[in-house]
């Protein structure tokens, strides 16, 4: 019987969306560590979507982009966090409206899915739910499975810990 963790959406404050992010990561990054045959750990970045509201973000990769993927590749893993930023100058303090502000991503997943096969995917589900067009440099994905900076990676993640909040992120991790 296959369990899994997500995301608890009654958590409110700062420091419990925090833990939480930190949590997801952890056990994403360490399930992986625990297999016999590894799977691939891709830290994805997302740029240039002309969006700016975190919950459109939050749905079209949740919904559209993520669910696609599983249904698309039903005997395959994928485990993924997510977490939605703000331009850097907006985290800066220099920019007061943030509505007007373009939102991007980064994504930690683990997978048995060709990395080939998941830009493919982002990229035709981003156009087709989202009308994006995402250029070449818009979508940039690194294989991080030997990297030893992957155990530290999660502080990157909350990076903009002022501004998170649980709009920000989601994640979905299966146990076998």
């Amino acid at each position: 019987m296959m369990k899994h963790i997500s995301k608890n959406n009654s958590l409110t404050t700062t420091i419990n969306i925090l833990d939480d992010i930190i949590y997801s990561y952890e056990v994403l990054i360490h399930k992986n560590e625990r297999k016999p045959i590894k799977n691939n750990v891709y830290v994805i970045t997302l740029t240039d979507t002309h969006l700016s509201d975190p919950k459109s973000m939050n749905f079209l990769l949740t919904n559209c982009v993520f669910n696609q993927l599983h249904k698309s590749n039903k005997s395959s893993t994928l485990n993924y966090l997510f977490v939605i930023e703000y331009d850097e100058v907006l985290s800066k303090g220099e920019y007061m409206v943030r509505d007007k502000i373009k939102i991007h991503s980064h994504i930690v997943v683990e997978t048995n899915i060709d990395k080939q096969i998941i830009e493919n995917k982002i990229r035709n589900i981003i156009l087709d739910k989202g009308k994006i067009q995402l250029r070449k440099q818009d979508v940039f994905i690194q294989d991080i499975t030997s990297n030893r900076g992957r155990f530290n990676y999660y502080n990157y993640l909350i990076k903009q810990k002022d501004l998170i909040t649980k709009d920000n992120y989601n994640y979905k991790i299966d146990f076998q």
